[in-house]
């Protein structure tokens, strides 16, 4: 009996030992951790509490030492614990609350205590008393350890918070309320090109089967989708995406293209992708969503893939990789089509783009050339920031910051802007939001970017063509390429239909074109046309054509 209670003593030893090495909980002079935390059941929960920490089971993790610290309400490190773990829960205020009570009974309770404290108070907008904490953290190190560096960043974007809240853009933010946004996790919205239909992520209780992550309990990912109505002004309430997209698991949308015909998922599936891939769906004749499939290996690797969105014309495909090669984490690449179902090697944006942090909830414009995406390297006010580049006679421009409102101290993720620049949606967190994360819209008719001084918003001068081209004979839709000219002869676009002889493009508006439709065992069609521009929304036109097969002449053979 004695061996086995001096092999329980050993054990718990061992325990209390290896917690107070892993953390260094435990302050000479916090007299309240040492009579009450050293009790056998006490270092048992404090045991579980920080593997559950350490195996990312945060919200158990704060359950364990919510219990612990209930008991010593005024314990430094137990208050510390439970900021700690309020922090990678991403409750700033609560962590903010707990870290205080914690610096109040002992300020070295911990190495880390301002240098966590110092960015929740940045997420809560205490700017001033982010940096006096932060600088304090620094000043404290007697070694530059990796935590200094980081402190120091999070100083400058504090300033940078500073600076752009002093001179904020013109723009109204909205939230589109119940028929998009639940009580739960809502993000990365996308809209078609003529802004009629718009995509996103939910983990609400409808998701298909209706299952949760074990991982962090919230409910399956899936994709919903909603149009809107023109007679309303609104969008309808979100349904599921019809047809074979959302499964049990984890399905996000990533985009959807600008003629709507196609949607871009992220999959991760054992034994088939790699670290996660980009897949694609398409929308049949029978308005239903068919099971997505891989994109090109040009496109996926084996390395983790996020992230996706073609041009009007789907001549460049822009999507967010890790693979090796790149200048920092995630890191923004572009593949070119080849031909209708080949794809170049994909080339990475560069330096000017891309940093050595992450790059994400990258956007190409349907005027294919002005680039949005999610940054945490380039100047941020904090987490990710939204900044845009334009591509102009062979390179981009340097990435500006969208500015404050519409950047904040959150992470602020997946711009999408609507084809005549008016409006533009996004996700974030923002008080009153009606769930975790929420889908904002944004009036961006007043934005200085668009805008010289003293100028009244009008289109941006882009409008929409597309139709279809089909068999005038069998009256069969027809795979076809069709060349849009200038009148002197230039090639503006190119563009492919889909298998339902379908095309999509966006173009200047107010201009003429010549039109070159070929197909194979078909006859060349050109027509000119007068494509329209209107100068407060974007202009649709719609234009079909017939094409007729080259008669094959028999010749009979003579007696």
């Amino acid at each position: 009996m004695n061996y086995i209670k001096n092999l329980v003593l050993l054990i718990f030893s061992i325990i209390l030992l290896t917690e107070c090495s892993n953390a260094s909980i435990i302050s000479v002079k916090d007299t309240t951790s040492q009579k009450g935390f050293n009790s056998l059941s006490n270092q048992v929960k404090l045991k579980q509490a920080r593997n559950n920490f350490l195996a990312e089971n945060y919200q158990l993790a704060l359950e364990n030492y919510r219990e612990l610290q209930s008991s010593y309400p005024n314990d430094a490190m137990a208050n510390f614990r439970v900021g700690e773990c309020y922090f990678a829960l991403l409750n700033f205020a609560a962590t903010v609350e707990f870290l205080e009570n914690s610096k109040a009974q002992n300020s070295l309770v911990h190495k880390n205590l301002n240098f966590i404290l110092g960015q929740a108070y940045h997420r809560t907008g205490k700017i001033d008393k982010a940096i006096e904490v932060l600088q304090e953290f620094v000043n404290s190190s007697k070694e530059i350890l990796e935590e200094n560096k980081d402190a120091l960043t999070f100083i400058e974007q504090c300033k940078t918070a500073k600076k752009l809240m002093a001179n904020p853009v013109n723009v109204k933010i909205s939230n589109p309320g119940v028929f998009i946004n639940s009580p739960f996790e809502d993000y990365g919205p996308s809209i078609s090109g003529d802004g009629k239909t718009l995509i996103f992520t939910s983990r609400r209780p409808e998701t298909t089967g209706g299952r949760t992550d074990p991982g962090d309990g919230k409910f399956y990912e899936d994709i919903f989708i909603s149009s809107w109505n023109d007679a309303s002004n609104t969008w309808s309430e979100a349904k599921p995406v019809p047809g074979r997209l959302n499964t049990d698991f984890h399905d996000a949308a990533l985009s959807i293209s600008p003629d709507g015909t196609q949607i871009f998922v992220y999959r991760n599936v054992p034994g088939e992708t790699g670290s996660g891939d980009i897949y694609v769906s398409k929308l049949n004749n029978k308005q239903v969503w068919a099971a997505p499939k891989p994109m090109a290996k040009e496109i996926n690797s084996s390395y983790f893939e996020s992230s996706a969105s073609i041009c009007a014309d789907e001549s460049y495909f822009y999507f967010v990789s890790e693979k090796r090669g790149g200048f920092g984490n995630g890191d923004i690449y572009r593949s070119k089509r080849l031909s209708k179902n080949v794809w170049g090697e994909a080339e990475n944006l560069g330096p000017v783009i891309n940093t050595t942090e992450d790059e994400v909830s990258v956007f190409i414009h349907p005027d294919g050339k002005t680039l949005f995406f999610s940054s945490k390297g380039h100047n941020t006010m904090g987490g990710y920031d939204i900044f845009k580049s334009v591509y102009n006679n062979g390179s981009w421009s340097v990435p500006e910051n969208l500015g404050y409102p519409i950047n904040t101290f959150h992470n602020d993720l997946h711009f999408v802007l609507s084809s005549d620049n008016s409006t533009a949606y996004y996700s974030s967190i923002k008080e009153n939001g009606l769930g975790e994360r929420d889908i904002y819209r944004i009036d961006m008719k007043n934005y200085a970017v668009h805008l010289k001084e003293n100028q009244v918003y009008k289109s941006n001068g882009l409008s929409i063509l597309k139709g279809s081209v089909f068999d005038m004979d069998a009256a069969q839709a027809v795979e076809a390429t069709i060349d849009v000219l200038d009148l002197s002869g230039q090639k503006v676009s190119s563009i492919f239909t889909n298998s339902d002889g379908e095309y999509f493009v966006t173009l200047p508006g107010g201009i003429n074109y010549q039109l070159v439709i070929s197909a194979e065992e078909f006859e060349k069609v050109s027509e000119k046309i007068n494509l329209p521009l209107d100068n407060t929304k974007t202009y649709v036109m719609v234009k079909h054509f017939l094409v007729k097969k080259i008669s094959k002449e028999f010749n009979f053979p003579k007696d």
